[in-house]
């Protein structure tokens, strides 16, 4: 996951076996982070709460409860 300071999101990895790669934008509103991703020709809105962000430790928390930690390496 890369984020630009000019709004924009880059996610890649691989699901399936096959790599994947989306390109986005983010909207941050104090601990209220939304990610908008085009997926053919809709967008796609993903709103998480930002639970620990550090220089090394990114925690959010999704509508549906689901906790996601990222790890700087």
């Amino acid at each position: 996951v890369e984020f630009t300071k000019d709004g924009k999101i880059k996610v890649s990895g691989e699901q399936g076996g096959m790599k994947v790669a989306f390109d986005g934008t983010y909207k941050i509103d104090g601990k209220k982070l939304v990610l908008t991703f085009k997926i053919g020709d809709n967008d796609q809105a993903v709103e998480l709460t930002i639970d620990k962000l550090d220089e090394k430790i990114f925690a959010t928390t999704s509508k549906e409860g689901k906790v996601e930690l990222t790890r700087k390496k």
